[in-house]
This record gives structure tokens, C-alpha cells and sequence, in this order.
């Protein structure tokens, strides 16, 4: 027993002697980088033996997953020496990461660290106060985790507190890490503002600086008002503007309405304006915008809202993808009022009707404006152009779908019969070819019209009776029919009559000769036969006639002598009657 252990761990250790075992070792301390920085990757692969030739394969994984993959090298170690690797690798990945090394078939992975866009800086404002015109000026600098300089660009923005909207923005260049930046306070509504700056660099790398409130006073008061609240489309807006402060000042206003836009100028405090609405002006709620300023740049921002009434302008009728169908599709049947903006005037009410193909009322229907009407076309309905009229707000529509003609026919074998159904919705004239167990036996003529069956018999066909696979071909289309069960119950005469119109081998050739050979004889002697029954009747009658006066003679005679004829007599007349009539 002990034996066998031994050999046994000789076999193990032999075995595991010849594998060849590499190490992969990181060097590297890995620090925090950004992304796009570049990072040193140091290390060295041993082997318990030489390896000629394999591929060293490293990897940048993030989140668990592989995010780079860097150029593979191939790299020969000999046995228990040190093979040094050294890459300078640029990171485009992001979150907790590490890096992977593969090399014959050993993995290896180092230690985690953080990539991040995030961006560090110190920036600083000249003042806090300001009045419009003034000059906001921002310096300061951006760097990199590793207080490495950013080249990249800047965005200014000028957000008003509490509502976080953007009234002032503008960009800047961030080079060797510095910046400095001005602007001008103009044309900026009083109040409180926070001035915000965003950095970015090239590889995604950013922040948002927040530095601070600033506080930009001097404000214009004004009131507006608009003369009515309704307009038709084309219609003029009265605009009234009351200045309310000192009336001495030049103003402009700057009034928006849609895409239309205006600058006036006018001195003192009041100021009224007509703008003129456009004819294709949408329905519902519109805004004038006004913006007024001084000479200073203080500033007043205000709008009013006014409504435009629809006006029905198009009726229009509208189908779904297509304008042709086939029995038993849908048709969506739209009917749209547009009004002057070609937009859906929703209050009108149409009469939708369906004429068909010979212009004889199929449909009437009433729909509201924008809705649709679904129409089924029945299953054999005729083809042909079918029209749709539409009347609404004074408007008045046609349009047309086409019923395209369809030719199907559909098949099933019952009462010992063929049924053919025509399901399509023209009149088919043509042929069918009619296949048992995929022989082709037969064709058949195919008269028939929309929902029309016709019955056509396969029995003369079969030579047994047994259930066989049946089919039609009709029209290069395969009509599989199914299993049919086909006996042939036919009388013997009508077998020999199925089987001489049918034709086809030589006993049908025998029977059908056999025939004309009896109606031959038939013919022939037939009227001799009749002479001769002829003959045979009138001589029956003339004996019946002879018999009848020769009784009558005989009992006259009888009478005059009073006495009745004895058996003698009897048996006489008799013989001579019999006599006359052989002659």
C-alpha cells in the first residue's frame, strides 16, 4: 500500500515538474488620475522555464468590465529570469479600475483605483456689487488631479437666484491652466445672481465652480396693457405702454409676437403700437413679448396674452398607407377641417358619404372633424373605384379608393365530391389540374362567379377505393384539399358510359364496338320483324271476323228451324272454321 502512495506522488510531482509556470507582478502604487492621463505601468513576468514566444496582452478594466485594450507585445522569458514590461498608457476609462495582464495563459491584476472627470481650481471675482455697465472680471486657475495645467475651454454663466435661468453666458479659453475673464453688465434685469464656471478639457474631464451671489441693482418700471383679448387671424393688436418713472428718457421697446419682431423708439412715458397678426396666425393663446430699455441699460421684460380665433379655411380627406385594398380589408377613412394655420378646427361636424362603383349610395355617416370612420369592405365586394364625398363648415370634398379585383378559389372534398368556392370577387374562367396522391389526373374547366361553389366528380379517376391526398393546382398555386376518401358507387351502366367518354384502354374500345355492332343488328332486322308481327295480326283479326259471321249464319239457321244444332253439328262448324282459317 505504501508503495503505491509512493509511486503515486513520484507521478504528481513529475507531472507537475513539466508544467510551466509564469508570474505576472504589478510594480506600480496606483494613484487617482483623470481621465486622458497617462499612467506608468511597470512590472515583470517570470517562468519556471523558457517561453519562445507569447503575447503579452494588458487591459484596462472598469466596473468589472474590459474598457481598454492595449497593444499586445510578444515577449520571450527564459527560465526563472525576470522579463521587465514598462507601458505609458493614456486612461479613457471611468469609476473604480484596475489593470489586467495575460500572458501564457496567466492573469494577473493589479490593485484598484479611481478615474474621474473631476477637475480642480481656484477662481476669484473682482467684486461682488455691480451696477449695469460695469465690468465683471473672473481670474484664476485649473489643474488636474496630479496639479497637472489644463488647455481647454471655459462657459460663464450669469444665473438669476432661486430660479437657476440663464440670462448672461459666454465662453473662454482655458490655457496652461490659467484664466481670466470680462464682461460687461448690460441689458440685465436687477436682482441677485450667482455667477457659475464650467471648465472642460478635450478628454470629458469638467467641473462647475460656484462662485458666489452678485448683486446688479437700478431697475425699469412700466406698465403694458393689449386693447382686446380676442383677434381674428390678420387681425392688429393695440399695444399700450406707460412709462413709470422719469419721463424724459429715450426708451426702446422691442416687441416679439411668434416669429414677428419690432424695435421702436419713442420719448416720455407713453408709447402705443399696432402689430398686425399674420393670416395663417395659429389658433389659442398667443404672447406678445415686450422688452423695454433706457439710455443706461436698465431694463423691463414683461409679456401679454392674447387668443386667436380658428377660422375654417380646407376640408380634406385622407385614407391610410394605401388608396388600394382588397375584399375584407379596413379602410380608415379620414375627414379633417383645417383652419388658416392648416391646423385641425376642431368644432366642425361632417357628412361622410360612400358611393360605390356606380356612384349609388352605399354609406352616410356623420363624423366630428379629425376623426375617422372605419370601413369593412364585405368579402365579394365588387372592385372597382369607390368615392368618398365629405361636407363640413361650408366645404365640400371628394376623393376615391380602388377594390382591387382579387381571383382565389378555396377547396374541400364532401359528399363523395370536389367543391370548388370561388372567394374572390370577379368571375373566374379558366382551368384546374386536379392531383391524387401527387399524380396529376385530370384538368377540369373552372366557370364560376364571386361566392359561387361548383361540384365536379373524381370517381371515374380512382382504379380503388381508399382515402388518397388531394390537391389542385390552380393558376401555378398549390390548393392543398387534404385526405378525401374516394369510392367509386357508380352503376355498372354508368361506369361503361364514365368509362367510354372517358376513354382509355382496350376493353373500353371492345364495349364501345360491342355496341354499335348490336345497334347495327338492331336496325336491321327490326323492320322485317314487324312485317311479319304485322301480318300476324291482321290475319288474327280476318279469322275473328270469319268466326263471328259464320256463328251469326249458323244460329239464323238454327232459329228458323226451331230446334237447337246437336254436338255433331257443333264439332262441324267447328272443323270448318278451323279450316278456313288455315287457309
Amino acid at each position: 500500500m505504501k508503495k503505491r502512495f509512493i509511486l503515486l506522488y513520484l507521478i504528481i510531482f513529475i507531472f507537475s515538474a513539466s508544467l510551466v509556470n509564469s508570474t505576472i507582478v504589478f510594480n506600480n502604487d496606483f494613484k487617482n488620475y483623470n481621465i486622458g492621463s497617462v499612467a506608468e505601468v511597470d512590472g515583470y513576468i517570470e517562468s519556471n522555464q523558457d517561453v519562445r514566444r507569447s503575447t503579452f496582452w494588458l487591459y484596462l478594466e472598469c466596473q468589472n468590465s474590459i474598457y481598454q485594450r492595449f497593444l499586445p507585445e510578444t515577449i520571450e522569458v527564459r527560465a526563472n529570469i525576470r522579463q521587465i514590461f514598462s507601458k505609458d498608457v493614456t486612461l479613457l476609462g471611468k469609476g473604480q479600475c484596475n489593470f489586467k495582464a495575460t500572458f501564457n495563459g496567466e492573469t494577473q491584476t493589479s490593485q484598484k483605483f479611481d478615474i474621474t472627470d473631476s477637475l480642480k481650481g481656484n477662481m476669484f471675482l473682482n467684486k461682488k456689487s455691480f451696477k449695469l455697465g460695469e465690468v465683471l472680471q473672473i481670474d484664476g486657475d485649473v489643474l488636474y488631479l496630479d496639479n497637472s495645467k489644463v488647455n481647454g475651454v471655459g462657459i460663464f454663466s450669469l444665473l438669476q437666484k432661486d430660479s437657476s435661468e440663464i440670462y448672461l453666458a459666454d465662453t473662454f479659453n482655458v490655457e496652461d491652466g490659467s484664466l481670466l475673464f470680462e464682461s460687461s453688465l448690460e441689458n440685465l434685469p436687477p436682482g441677485s445672481y450667482d455667477v457659475i464656471v464650467e471648465s472642460y478639457d478635450s478628454y470629458g474631464n469638467e467641473n462647475r465652480f460656484n462662485l458666489g451671489a452678485i448683486d446688479i441693482s437700478d431697475k425699469l418700471s412700466a406698465s403694458t396693457s393689449i386693447e382686446e383679448n380676442d383677434y381674428l387671424p390678420g387681425g392688429s393688436i393695440g399695444i399700450n405702454i406707460k412709462i413709470n418713472e422719469n419721463p424724459t428718457r429715450q426708451y426702446t421697446v422691442n416687441l416679439e409676437m411668434d416669429d414677428q419682431a419690432t424695435e421702436q423708439n419713442f420719448d416720455g412715458s407713453d408709447f402705443s403700437y399696432l402689430m398686425k397678426t399674420k393670416e395663417n396666425a395659429k389658433s389659442g393663446q398667443h404672447s406678445v413679448n415686450i422688452k423695454i430699455t433706457d439710455d443706461y441699460g436698465n431694463y423691463y421684460e414683461g409679456s401679454m396674452d392674447f387668443n386667436i380665433v380658428p377660422v375654417p379655411k380646407n376640408l380634406e380627406i385622407g385614407f391610410d398607407a394605401q388608396k388600394e385594398y382588397l375584399p375584407e380589408d379596413k379602410v380608415d377613412i379620414s375627414a379633417t377641417i383645417y383652419d388658416q394655420a392648416d391646423d385641425l378646427y376642431e368644432e366642425g361636424v361632417i357628412n361622410l358619404k360612400i358611393l360605390d362603383t356606380k356612384k349609388n349610395e352605399k354609406i352616410s355617416t356623420q363624423i366630428n372633424s379629425g376623426d375617422y370612420y372605419n370601413l369593412e369592405l364585405e368579402k365579394y365586394i365588387a372592385p372597382g373605384s369607390y368615392t368618398v364625398t365629405a361636407d363640413g363648415s361650408n366645404f365640400h370634398k371628394e376623393a376615391t379608393f380602388n377594390v382591387k379585383e382579387l381571383v382565389k378559389i378555396d377547396a374541400y372534398y364532401e359528399g363523395n365530391r370536389l367543391k370548388i368556392i370561388n372567394e374572390g370577387n370577379v368571375e373566374i374562367r379558366d382551368s384546374f389540374l386536379v392531383y391524387l396522391d401527387n399524380n396529376a389526373i385530370t384538368n377540369f374547366n373552372l366557370d364560376i362567379k364571386p361566392k359561387e361553389s361548383k361540384t365536379y366528380d373524381l370517381r371515374q379517376f380512382i382504379k380503388e377505393n381508399k382515402v388518397y391526398d388531394l390537391k389542385i393546382r390552380f393558376r401555378d398555386q398549390d390548393i392543398n384539399v387534404g385526405q378525401a376518401l374516394i369510392t367509386d358507387d357508380r352503376s355498372f351502366s354508368t361506369k361503361i358510359t364514365g368509362a367510354v367518354i372517358g376513354g382509355g384502354d382496350f376493353v373500353i374500345y371492345a364495349l364501345l364496338l360491342l355496341i354499335v355492332v348490336l345497334i347495327i343488328l338492331f336496325l336491321f332486322y327490326r323492320p322485317k320483324r314487324m312485317k311479319i308481327e304485322r301480318e300476324r295480326k291482321d290475319g288474327y283479326k280476318e279469322g275473328q271476323q270469319k268466326l263471328r259471321i259464320s256463328r251469326d249464319e249458323k244460329i239464323a239457321r238454327a232459329g228458323k228451324k226451331g230446334k237447337e244444332m246437336n254436338k255433331d253439328e257443333v264439332r262441324d262448324f267447328r272443323e270448318s272454321i278451323m279450316k278456313r282459317m288455315k287457309e
